[in-house]
């Protein structure tokens, strides 16, 4: 038998992977979950397989899950599954033995290709779930990929592969210059890399796009080495993260995210002139109520702040010109401020951008005017009649120049008071956790980044080791979009040896009681009001010292070939598991047990 691999049997044949993965993953991480597909499309045959990351959760599902009806529908048949022994070859006879006659050689398909798209312009968070929700309307997938970088950021790109030729015709003029993900994209025919280099000689091949063609052949090759990476990584990179089977209701995009970086959590310092007319340090004036505070979105995070005041003081004198910092990393978030003296000189920059706004739609119809027509009866293709979606920016000599900074255009607006950011703040996090099906927002969470606090406490080997596991972290959830970040459950790493459950069970419950009474003298700050209200909303204490934490799941993590000369146990590989009911008890044991050289 398969220890981890379970059996499953008389699950209705219009039940999804999803679902199945969805009801075994409350057990504990699946690492795979498959239906066998019947003929007819969208149903299975009534039976598949599971298989967890670790063989306990196997076996606590075959007690647990026997009597649970899925779906409220009916109980599945549960049982572990059988290795597949490989049948003896049968020794060949002197009739066997003689020479077959060689098969012909079959011909390269030529074809295997002609059916494949490019899709560019896609928002970063875009995964393969998304790209097969939109196309899989239009015919069979044979395949389907988006490309990353080594870091786990999408490259911006992806590619389709449908089995037909008229098919593929079918979603190119479907899809082309429609949104995914709130991202207008555009869709054409992959080309081979071979045919791009002899386009680019003849001159025929529009700029840029060689670059992408070259993405399209580490596609290729890359694929194949992200999935196998990921299986070897399973058992160590996924703590904390769960298969997830609803991932493509995910619906974030780029302009999400920047709003989330907009979150006013940050104290920010300006420059207040004295009698010498030298500027010194002073916190940042509350009043904005005179519309002379402009927020500025987009800058890049080299810009300095001599740069910003340098490039909007073209409408008049400033009093400061500030760039908002991270308090964990110290870098800048990517936001600022500018603040005019007088309110015209700052209607005057908002009427300005306004105007760099529109020209880019001007720039767009010139550029559209001036495409090359097709030649004389040469038949005209989907991808080329319709309109470009790549807006371009601002040319340099035009008067949006202050606009332009560090290769950036800015994105300007009018400051609120502190008091409405806040509150929008507040109802922005609201409606991005309730979108976020996978949990992303908690993957910094007990994250020490370099040149924080934190980070001078650590040796430059250990927060390397840090740095690094965050970062194979977002690989893998970058690559397999069925992964999501559990709210509950924590991973304990560099645990010592003779740490066992019970010991990790009592010091997780005195990191939630430590947590609170930290916080009720004054020495660190609470959990924040959108954790409390889903505490709440979800029928539970509102968390506090008095309200006692409930923990499922203490669990050291142990090889199976060494045993422990001491305890005569198998020996600790140095990291284990927790689990609350609750997910303010594993905030709170988590901000007080990390990096805390007094837990144990």
């Amino acid at each position: 038998h398969s220890r981890a691999t379970l059996f499953v049997s008389a699950i209705p044949y219009d039940a999804t992977t999803e679902q199945v993965q969805q009801f075994f993953s409350d057990v504990g991480p699946v690492r795979s979950c498959f239906l066998v597909a019947a003929a007819e499309a969208g149903r299975n045959k009534g039976y598949g397989y599971v298989t967890f990351a670790l063989p306990e959760d196997a076996e606590k599902a075959l007690k647990e899950l026997k009597k649970e009806k899925f779906l409220d529908k009916r109980t599945l048949r549960i049982e572990l599954a059988i290795r597949k022994k490989k049948q003896p070859q049968k020794p060949k006879s002197a009739d066997d033995a003689a020479p077959k006659t060689p098969r012909e050689p079959r011909e390269p398909r030529k074809e295997a290709r002609k059916s494949r798209l490019i899709i560019r312009n896609l928002a970063f968070l875009c995964t393969e779930a998304h790209l097969r929700n939109v196309f899989k309307r239009y015919g069979r997938i044979v395949e389907c990929s988006v490309p990353h970088l080594e870091d786990g950021k999408a490259r911006g790109f992806g590619f389709v592969q449908f089995e037909k030729v008229e098919e593929a015709e079918k979603a190119m003029a479907g899809v082309n210059g429609t949104e995914i993900l709130k991202r207008p994209v555009a869709v054409d025919w992959s080309i081979p890399k071979a045919h791009f280099d002899r386009a680019a000689d003849e001159g025929d091949k529009e700029e840029g796009a060689e670059g992408e063609d070259e993405g399209q052949e580490e596609a290729d090759g890359a694929e194949g080495a992200a999935a196998d990476g990921e299986e070897d990584a399973a058992e160590d990179e996924t703590h904390g993260m769960y298969e997830a089977g609803d991932s493509e209701d995910e619906e974030e995009d780029e302009d999400e995210e920047v709003e989330e970086s907009d979150d006013d959590g940050i104290e920010v310092t300006f420059e207040k002139a004295n009698s010498e007319g030298k500027p010194k340090k002073g916190p940042l004036s509350q009043s904005v109520t005179d519309n002379c505070t402009l927020f500025i979105r987009n800058l890049s995070f080299e810009t300095t702040e001599e740069a910003l005041s340098t490039a909007m003081s073209t409408f008049g004198q400033l009093r400061y010109a500030r760039i908002t910092m991270d308090r964990t990393t110290g870098r800048s978030r990517g936001t600022g401020f500018v603040c005019y003296r007088h309110q015209p000189d700052a209607a005057a920059c908002l009427a300005a951008y306004d105007a760099a706004c529109k020209s880019t739609s001007l720039l767009d119809r010139q550029s559209m005017y001036n495409r090359p027509k097709d030649a004389p009866g040469k038949k005209k293709s989907s991808a080329s009649s319709a309109p470009s979606i790549l807006v371009p920016e601002p040319s340099l000599s035009s008067s949006s120049t202050p606009f332009l900074l560090d290769g950036r255009f800015l994105n300007v607006a009018l400051a609120v008071p502190r008091g409405q950011a806040d509150q929008l703040a507040h109802e922005g996090k609201l409606r991005r956790r309730a979108e976020d099906k996978r949990n992303l927002y908690l993957m910094r969470e007990g994250v020490i980044f370099p040149e924080s606090d934190a980070a001078a406490t650590l040796t430059p080997a250990e927060l390397s080791k840090r740095q690094t596991s965050f970062a194979e972290r977002k690989r893998i959830l970058a690559t397999n979009p069925n992964l999501f970040m559990s709210k509950t459950r924590l991973s304990v790493r560099n645990l010592g040896l003779r740490v066992d459950d019970k010991e990790l069970k009592k010091v997780a419950l005195l990191a939630v009681k430590k947590f609170w009474d930290e916080v009720g003298k004054g020495a660190r700050e609470g959990l924040e009001a959108e954790v409390v209200e889903e505490e709440v909303a979800e029928g539970r204490a509102k968390p506090s010292a008095t309200r006692k934490p409930v923990l499922k799941q203490a669990k050291i993590m142990r090889t199976k070939d060494r045993i422990d000369a001491l305890t005569k146990l198998p020996r600790s590989k140095g990291f284990g598991f927790i689990e609350f009911a609750s997910h303010a008890d594993a905030l709170a044991c988590l901000r007080w047990l990390n990096n805390n050289p007094r837990a144990f």
